[in-house]
């Protein structure tokens, strides 16, 4: 089927891209590639690693506004 929409693709609308995802592995990747598809994603190496869990929490802060007529240094 992949072939056959990338035939479609260039024959109608050759600036369009394609992408291939889903079920890409290491086995599946070069049958993909072999299809004419522009590019080619895949999750599955990721899938597996282990996440650090960030946030960032901003806390408000009175803004003070700084005298022009004063020295920076002092």
């Amino acid at each position: 089927l992949i072939r056959e929409v990338v035939a479609y693709r260039n024959e109608r609308y050759p600036h369009i891209l394609l992408e291939a995802s889903g079920n890409v592995t290491l086995e599946t990747i070069g049958a993909l590639a072999q299809t004419g598809v522009d590019a080619i994603s895949s999750g599955s190496i990721i899938h597996q690693a282990n996440w650090i869990d960030l946030s960032m929490k901003v806390e408000e802060r009175k803004v003070v506004k700084r005298d022009p007529n004063r020295s920076v240094r002092q």
